[in-house]
Parts: structure tokens; C-alpha cells; sequence
């Protein structure tokens, strides 16, 4: 949390660069913070100061002017965190390209399906412009919360979720959450999307255009250990052992999607106007306890921001989600933990504090509720031959 100065001013957090200097400019206040390069920040009227615009926006970030005098001599370029905008200045004054705040990266390619690492550096921002996918695909969410808006429906996407686009489909994102999200994208050519649809839903594989009907699913807990999986099979380099596990993993995304057919509704009743009612709140709850993984809020509290009732407030979350709260937070912290251990994280008690948890016991008792295995038999699963998988794991069955 962003502390307070003596002079009003918000405290500066700790952002680490090697070799760079940090200079900062902060979006929520009337008057811009400033500083010279490699200084403390200093009064308004102080040289070298440099101030964020009210400028056009775009994905992630608002307009901010450069730094001018003694900052304008200095290599620069910004990065966002939160309501913060960083210069990052290099000591050695050479010039260095700007950070992106989307930075994608292909882990593995064959002519029917890619594997994309998409990561996002947003932070709380509306909906943005209308975008079109290139691709048919299929979007797992390993971090981060986001709302994913299309023509006729919109969905609040987080790691128990899974989503589904078509080629040429309009849509757009919103965050109500700072932080961004990191996401895993599989993108799919429409022979082998309609081929994957046709064994499930035979009838949409009619329609080329469109070959997914359903936008959105429940990630089960084995469409999320195979995704786990996936990423370290990507880290191992196994063209063979990749497309395996692709081939499951796509199979049990299409029936998450099949089991949910999450289309719009057609006419607008009584009926529909409580689901949606029911749906917002369910929702928005959600979006408060993703701000907050690591220290959640009481079921009063969480009633109390929404406008409702406790015992409304639980119950609705349950019929519309299917689990309880307290069972959707334990869910989003052991799959974040799930993913953190596939991409390679090794020391299990940072990991645990980082999460939230109280110690490396508690970590461990929660993940086994979650996986059925304790985390570092978690992960020495991911790496080994589907027939030598743990037999409680989610896949094993």
C-alpha cells in the first residue's frame, strides 16, 4: 500500500532496475510529482521536474511529457504500476526502448496450433477500442482479473475461467484491477478448430466462420493441471510430449465449453434481468477478492461494498458459481501457485508468503485441498510421462 509524505505527496513504492535510475509521475492528484534525475522528488516549481499529461490514452497507460533540463539529457522511457507512471533513467545514459505493457511470446508453433505467453501490464482502465482476433483460439488465464466485452455479452475472466474466440470476432477489454494478467493463448487454424468442435458439438462445425459458440467456461481442475503442464513441457523443449498434452488440453477446454454454452440470452424476461442481477454481483465480488488474494475480506465487508446482505451475498455467489466464496479464494490462490510452480518457481515458503499464506504448512494443506497432492509432488509431476502422473492428481482419473 502507497503511504503517505509529509507534504501530502504519496510515499514512492520500490520499483528495482538494475543500473537505472527511477523517476515517477503519479496519475491520481491534481499536480504531478517531480524530480531531478536520480533525486528524491521535489517541489512543483523545482527544475527538471516533468508531469503526466491529460493526453490521449492508450492500452495500460496515459500520456506524460518528458522529462525536461537535467532529466531530457538522460536516455529515458516509463513504465505503469498502479496509479504510478516511472521514467526509468540509465546512469549510463545510453538510449533504451520503451518497457511494452503487452508483451507477447511464442513457446511453441506447428502449422495447426501455437502456444502464446501474452502478458499485460494494465492497470484499472475502461474498456478499450474494439479489437478483431487474426485467429480462432482459445485463452487460459494463468493471473490477473479482466473483463473481456463482446458484441452481445461480457464476461469477467480469471484463472478458474476459460475462453474461446473466433477469427474476425469484434470484442474489447476492461481491468478492474491493477496489475495486468498473464494469459496462455492457443491459437488454432479453422480446420483443426472445427475438427476439435466437431467431435463435441457437431452441429456448430457447420458454420466455418464461427466455429465456437460458446465464449466462455469453467476451467475444470484438470483442463488446469494439463495447463500446467503444458507450460513446463514448453520449458522442456518436446515437440512429441507438447502436442500431446495439447491435444488433451484442447479436448477438455471444449467440454468445460460445452457444459457451460454460455450464450447470450435471446429475449430479455424477468427471469433473465435476476440472472443478470445475480451474475453482477457475482462478478463484483470477485473482482474485490482478486484485488485482495492475499488478505481477503470478511463476508461482511465484501456485503457491505456490494450493498447487500451477507447471507444474500453468499448465497447468490454459490448458485451462480457453483462454489462458495470461500472455496472460489482457495481455488484462485492454488491455481496462481499451480502456474507459478510451472514456469519454475522453486522455493515454496516465498512462493506461500507471497500468496498470502501464513507459513509453508498452511501452503501446503491448502494446495493439497485444491490438487489433491502437496506442491512439490505437484511439480515433479508436471514433468514426467503422462503414464507415471501421480494417482491423485486431477488428470489421473
Amino acid at each position: 500500500m502507497v503511504g503517505t509524505r509529509k507534504d501530502g505527496l504519496p510515499e514512492r513504492p520500490q520499483l528495482v532496475e538494475h543500473g537505472l535510475t527511477v523517476l515517477e509521475v503519479t496519475l491520481d492528484r491534481p499536480r504531478p510529482f517531480v524530480a531531478r534525475c536520480g533525486s528524491t522528488p521535489t517541489s512543483p516549481r523545482s527544475p527538471g521536474r516533468f508531469a503526466a499529461s491529460d493526453g490521449p490514452e492508450s492500452r495500460g497507460h496515459q500520456g506524460a511529457t518528458r522529462p525536461t533540463d537535467t532529466a531530457d539529457r538522460e536516455a529515458w522511457n516509463h513504465r505503469v504500476a498502479g496509479p504510478y507512471v516511472y521514467w526509468i533513467v540509465s546512469r549510463a545514459g545510453t538510449t533504451r526502448e520503451p518497457l511494452p505493457l503487452q508483451q507477447r511470446e511464442v513457446l511453441f508453433e506447428s502449422p495447426e496450433i501455437s502456444v502464446v505467453d501474452f502478458r499485460c501490464q494494465a492497470h484499472v482502465e475502461p474498456a478499450g477500442p474494439e479489437t478483431r482476433h487474426r485467429t480462432s483460439g482459445i485463452v487460459f488465464v494463468r493471473r490477473g482479473v479482466f473483463r473481456w466485452i463482446r458484441e452481445r455479452d461480457e464476461f469477467l475472466a480469471d484463472p478458474t475461467s476459460i475462453l474461446f474466440f473466433n477469427q474476425s470476432e469484434p470484442c474489447r477489454f476492461a481491468h478492474p484491477v491493477a496489475g495486468g494478467d498473464d494469459c496462455t493463448i492457443l491459437t488454432l487454424d479453422t480446420p483443426r478448430a472445427l475438427e476439435l468442435v466437431a467431435r463435441h458439438a457437431p452441429g456448430d462445425a457447420e458454420n466455418a466462420e464461427v466455429p465456437f459458440r460458446f465464449a466462455y467456461g469453467a476451467c475444470s481442475s484438470r483442463a488446469a493441471w494439463l495447463h500446467c503442464e503444458l507450460l513446463a513441457r514448453t520449458r522442456q523443449g518436446s515437440p512429441l510430449a507438447i502436442e500431446d498434452v495439447l491435444a488433451e488440453l484442447t479436448d477438455e477446454a471444449m467440454r468445460a465449453g460445452c457444459r457451460s454454452q454460455a450464450r447470450p440470452p435471446r429475449v430479455e424476461s424477468r427471469a433473465g434481468t435476476a440472472r443478470r442481477r445475480h451474475r453482477d454481483l457475482t462478478e463484483a465480488a470477485k473482482v474485490l477478492l482478486n484485488e485482495r488474494i492475499q488478505s481477503p475480506p470478511s463476508l461482511r465487508e465484501l456485503a457491505l461494498r456490494l450493498g447487500c446482505s451477507p447471507f444474500h451475498l453468499s448465497r447468490t455467489f454459490h448458485r451462480t458459481v457453483g462454489i462458495s466464496l470461500r472455496q472460489y479464494h482457495a481455488r484462485l490462490r492454488a491455481r496462481i501457485a499451480a502456474q507459478a510452480l510451472a514456469r519454475g518457481a522453486r522455493d515454496l515458503t516465498e512462493l506461500a508468503l507471497e500468496l498470502g499464506y501464513t507459513d509453508h504448512s498452511h501452503f501446503t494443506k491448502a494446495f493439497r485441498g485444491e490438487w489433491g497432492l502437496p506442491p512439490s509432488k505437484f511439480r515433479s509431476g508436471l514433468g514426467s510421462p503422462a503414464e507415471k502422473r501421480p494417482t491423485d492428481s486431477p488428470v489421473s482419473a
